[in-house]
Order: structure tokens, then sequence, then C-alpha cells
């Protein structure tokens, strides 16, 4: 039971550092620690399209760094205080 519970945190773990090794992604956590943004929002000091940033948001939420919440067309991200507090 406990090499299981600690097999799934390694996974995580390297999904939230996998996610962490890119610049962009980086840069998108540090905006989110000020508060909740739209997709749009963190696209604006970038060179990137809106499609690659969020690629970058939904590489993200798949290693459970952040969560969004759609609402109408608008997708909302958050940083996800308990997966940033394990890899730290």
């Amino acid at each position: 039971m406990i090499l299981k519970h600690m097999l799934k945190q390694s996974d995580e773990l390297d999904k939230a550092f996998q996610a962490l090794a890119d610049a962009t992604r980086r840069g998108i956590l540090e905006r989110l620690s000020q508060g909740p943004a739209s997709v749009s929002e963190l696209a604006q000091p970038y060179r990137s399209t809106l499609a690659a940033i969020h690629q970058h948001v939904q590489v993200l939420e798949a290693s459970g760094l952040i969560v969004t919440e759609k609402t109408g067309r608008t997708r909302t991200c958050r940083i996800s205080a308990d997966a940033v507090a394990r890899a730290e």
C-alpha cells in the first residue's frame, strides 16, 4: 500500500517537473501566482498564438499544477495550491 502511494506521488511529481521544464509554462505559473486569468490574458506577453498558449495550459492542467474552468467562451485558469506545494 505504501509503495503504491509512493509510486503515484512520484508519477505526479514527474508530470509537474516535466511541465515546469518549459520557460513559457513557468511564466504562465508566475502570472497565475498573482491570481486567476483567462487564456487570452495569459497569452498577452508572448508572441505565441493563442492555440500555442492553450497547449501550454493543457500541459499544466494535465500535470495538476493548474485548474481551469470554462464559462461561455472564456477559459479561466488558476493555480492548484496543493500541486504546487507537493512540487516544492
